[in-house]
């Protein structure tokens, strides 16, 4: 059975609403951030292989090929945000201190990778 992205979705809304116990307010804001994306991503990239001919490789580059497919077929606001919404992820998962407001942060990817996803509902 196909994993259904969005769930991943499902999943920052409620970190973002701290409905983990366990741990601090800052891990379910970066959490959030990171399955945010990975929502978004998983899920247009599947989208795009479905139905834009894309044949990605199989390691850390398909991120990058993802955006410049979807570029290719005039999709350049999606592969801008989706960008975005990576960098976002990639200070969440690898810096020690994310400058600025985390909670603004972690509620601003669920908005956009929402908006994302709508933007490929099949």
């Amino acid at each position: 059975m196909q994993f259904h992205w969005d769930e991943f979705l499902s999943l920052a809304k409620d970190l973002v609403n701290f409905k983990l116990q366990h741990c601090s307010e800052e891990a379910a804001y970066r959490s959030a951030i990171s399955r945010a994306y990975y929502a978004a991503f998983c899920y247009i990239r599947d989208y795009v292989i479905d139905n834009l001919e894309f044949n990605p490789e199989k390691n850390a580059n398909v991120h990058y090929l993802l955006r410049e497919h979807l570029k290719k077929h005039g999709k350049i606001k999606v592969a801008s945000r989706l960008n975005e919404l990576r960098m976002r992820r990639n200070r969440c998962d690898y810096d020690n201190e994310v400058i600025n407001n985390i909670s603004f942060i972690a509620n601003e990817a669920v908005a956009d990778a929402e908006e994302l996803i709508k933007k490929f509902k099949k």
